[in-house]
């Protein structure tokens, strides 16, 4: 291993771990803050009131220095990991890529040359397509890019058989990448990268609701209520320490169970740039319009499905009321023509 790949190595697994260690004590600053909090409001006296204000100032001190620490280090990680990846695949040649875990793709007069251990594919490069992606999670224009390259599956598939769906590789973003495929005639298709940052304006939102998921969050937060009022109760008997923690406990219950009570739905919004999906777990994805391919309404299990088309691969949502047809009527040439 080269040196300068070592020293990146290192540098990136020390701010991963101070990047973590600063979510642990700002999970322990969060805690203390809310029973300081409690114990402030609790007291009957004003002997100490001093004492609990210092002590929220400091956790609430600590919650804005370990955040900010946490997503510095987790930033410079990505960077130097970015960067170590790219010195150990030039260490292997300047035409080397990784393609996923264990794969090398180095482009060769022959082909595109896949290698995972001691097996070695070669692709010819006019059966080959490449797209670049940008992997968002909120709608904005900020995002994680990347190159797939899409590989005609006899060249990875034992079976043979016949229409079987081709395979994407993925590789990092880079401007070695690019120049290798347009040395060797390969066009990127997909989204072109741009440098705009800023927000993206949403036209209409369509939601599914998970009711199961409803019904039981709110009867978490409702059971986070009742000890938090037991709590309450307690504050003027000689348990108030113990009734300190149980109101704060029971608060944070509740406000996480109302969390999840709020984000128990299929979301899906249309934006004057793209389509929103989020699921009920609260992770996002955002898709330009100009990566859509298309947008369809599909049967699946008996019911009616979103196909989202990239040209790379498609995907398969649940639709939501009223959202086919609001992509229809306001971008029909995205859409199936209807009868």
């Amino acid at each position: 291993m080269k040196s300068k790949e070592l020293r990146l190595r290192r540098k990136r697994k020390t701010a991963f771990a101070v990047s973590w260690t600063s979510v642990g004590l700002l999970v322990i600053c969060v805690a203390g803050l809310l029973v300081s909090f409690v114990l402030y409001g609790l007291a009957r006296t004003n002997e100490h009131d001093r004492l609990y204000v210092s002590l929220i100032g400091g956790f609430a001190a600590g919650i804005a220095a370990f955040g900010l620490i946490g997503v510095g280090c987790m930033k410079l990680a990505s960077k130097w990991l970015f960067e170590e990846r790219d010195e150990a695949e030039r260490a292997i040649s300047e035409d080397s890529f990784f393609a996923g875990e264990g794969t090398v793709a180095t482009f060769r007069d022959a082909g595109m040359v896949l290698e995972a251990g001691s097996v070695a594919v070669t692709v010819p490069y006019p059966e080959l397509r490449a797209f670049a992606v940008c992997t968002r999670t909120r709608p904005r224009e900020k995002g994680e890019w990347s190159v797939a390259i899409e590989i005609p599956a006899k060249y990875l598939s034992k079976k043979k058989t016949k229409n079987e769906p081709p395979v994407y590789a993925q590789f990092d973003y880079k401007p070695r990448l690019l120049d290798r495929l347009a040395f060797r005639g390969i066009a990127v298709g997909g989204e072109k990268k741009g440098k705009g940052k800023g927000r993206f304006r949403r036209l209409e939102t369509f939601a599914l609701p998970d009711r199961r998921k409803r019904r039981n969050a709110l009867l978490t937060a409702l059971v986070g209520a009742a000890v938090a009022a037991v709590g309450v109760g307690l504050a003027f008997t000689s348990l108030s320490t113990l009734s300190a923690v149980m109101v704060a406990l029971g608060l944070l219950v509740a406000a996480r169970s109302t969390v999840r009570f709020v984000q128990s739905k299929f979301l899906l919004a249309v934006y004057r740039e793209g389509i929103f999906k989020r699921e009920e777990n609260g992770l996002g994805a955002f898709y330009k319009w100009e990566e859509l391919v298309s947008v369809t309404r599909v049967a699946k299990d008996g019911e009616q499905s979103i196909r989202l088309d990239f040209g790379y691969g498609e995907l398969l949502c649940p639709e939501a009321d009223g959202f086919y047809d609001f992509v229809a009527r306001n971008y029909p040439q995205k859409t199936e023509k209807r009868s």
